[in-house]
Order: C-alpha cells, then sequence, then structure tokens
C-alpha cells in the first residue's frame, strides 16, 4: 500500500451506505489492487472519502490502490450478493453488527448451514463457502501468499 499518504483516511458509514444503496448486488471497494475506470474508481487521495454520482448511478468513487494485493478493504450490505466460490490463499473476515449466514461444505461435500446474530466471521482458505449478509458490514481480505494475489485467488464452485 502507499506509506506516502501524510493524512488519516477517513469514510463515514452513511456516506459508504448511500454510495451501496446505488451500487446495488455489489460491494464497495475501498482498498483494491489497482484502480478500474470502468467501475468509476479514481485514487482516494484526499482524507475524506467521497463519491459523486448522477440520479441513480455512481459515477466515480475513491478507491485506496494496494498492487501488492495481498490485502483488501471493503463494505457490502444486505443487497450485495456472492457465489459459492473458494480461495486457496486468502483469508475472508466479515465484521457486522448485524445477521450474518454462511453456507459451506464440509468434507463430505455436505452443505452446512450458520449463522451469527453479529459479530466476526472468518472463514479460512480453501474452505468452499457463500456468505449472505443482512445489514452493513465491513470485509477484510488477506492473503497468506502473495504469489497470486486476492484477485486471482477466487475459485468459483458449482453447486448441484
Amino acid at each position: 500500500m502507499n506509506n506516502n499518504i501524510p493524512f488519516p483516511l477517513i469514510a463515514q458509514k452513511d456516506n459508504l451506505n448511500e454510495c451501496l444503496s446505488l451500487l446495488k448486488e455489489k460491494p464497495l471497494k475501498l482498498v483494491a489492487n489497482s484502480l478500474y475506470k470502468k467501475f468509476n474508481e479514481t485514487k482516494w487521495d484526499n482524507p475524506k472519502w467521497s463519491f459523486t454520482k448522477s440520479k441513480e448511478n455512481v459515477t466515480n468513487k475513491n478507491l485506496l490502490p494496494n498492487k501488492d494485493d495481498l490485502f483488501q478493504f471493503s463494505v457490502a450490505n444486505e443487497r450485495s450478493k456472492q457465489d459459492f466460490h473458494y480461495h486457496e490463499h486468502t483469508y475472508e473476515i466479515y465484521i457486522s453488527d448485524a445477521k450474518i449466514e454462511i453456507s459451506y461444505m464440509d468434507e463430505n461435500s455436505q452443505i452446512i448451514y450458520q449463522e451469527i446474530d453479529d459479530g466476526v466471521l472468518i472463514v479460512p482458505p480453501n474452505l468452499r463457502h457463500k456468505v449472505r449478509l443482512y445489514g452493513f458490514t465491513f470485509v477484510l481480505q488477506a492473503s497468506l501468499d502473495g504469489s497470486k494475489g486476492i484477485d486471482a485467488d477466487k475459485i468459483m464452485v458449482n453447486i448441484k
């Protein structure tokens, strides 16, 4: 990550929630491996996180690029969706004061369901899973092995 930022970076929850409502099913990445113009991301170079919008769309949102791709930080909510997947080298950590559900496969390929009312869910590497959120949630991803990076480490799983 860029260690040359001369100020703390601040993101207000209400501002993040407003942006999430416009993104519909997509989470909002705040720290990721690189900027994607097609996702309307620009460099976060001001102390306060911000985004701009048209009536119904996000036209620009700040992102802090982390070219090593060993750590990513996002926010998501009940509208954010994901498919069954796993990571070979990445931990996913969900932190919320709302309910979180996880569906995962055990060693016999049986699907197990668990939920927590609020708190922290840590998904280790190689666990085939799908997470459902019920409110505002912080999502951290951290790689154990930097050879692949987080973006290249997601493997989709077909469920019958």
